[in-house]
């Protein structure tokens, strides 16, 4: 497993990797109409390239396959994605231990996390700061802000 830059020609590989792991391994704690909402089909690839341009997330490579990808600014962890067919396997410990080694300067680290996402995050030494009930196309989806000081 290697960590790499984001390209901008590996926009539609990470943009299938975010849709279809939200489709496949979250669809246990979220109904099928706020999956939708959440990553909707069919996707907008100029939508996604656009802003994975400006992002420049970090991506987690296996023999030239992208399998996990993170966002982050400033200490804040806006997607955290690893793919479907690669859970369990270290790749999201892999890519968390890589934000914290950018981010030590900040203090801590944030996240607004999915129900599916929770407990990666608490074995990983974050905390629920408060629970969010999220609006995305009339469709309410659950999430919590969590922390955890790098201190």
């Amino acid at each position: 497993m290697k960590i790499r830059k984001y390209k901008s020609d590996d926009y539609k590989e990470v943009v299938e990797l975010f849709h279809n792991t939200i489709h496949s391994i979250c669809s246990g704690d979220y109904n099928k109409n706020q999956l939708d909402a959440w990553a909707p089909t069919p996707i907008d690839y100029q939508k996604w390239k656009d802003r994975l341009n400006k992002s420049k997330p970090i991506l987690a490579t296996t023999e030239d396959r992208i399998i996990g990808f993170a966002e982050i600014e400033n200490g804040h962890i806006d997607c955290f994605y690893v793919h479907r067919d690669y859970q369990g396997q270290g790749v999201g410990t892999f890519l968390l231990n890589e934000l914290v080694a950018i981010s030590k300067n900040t203090g801590k680290l944030q996240a607004e996390v999915s129900i599916t996402a929770k407990p990666f995050f608490l074995n990983h030494g974050f905390e629920v700061v408060k629970e969010n009930s999220v609006q995305i196309d009339n469709e309410t989806l659950v999430n919590f802000t969590m922390e955890k000081n790098l201190s």
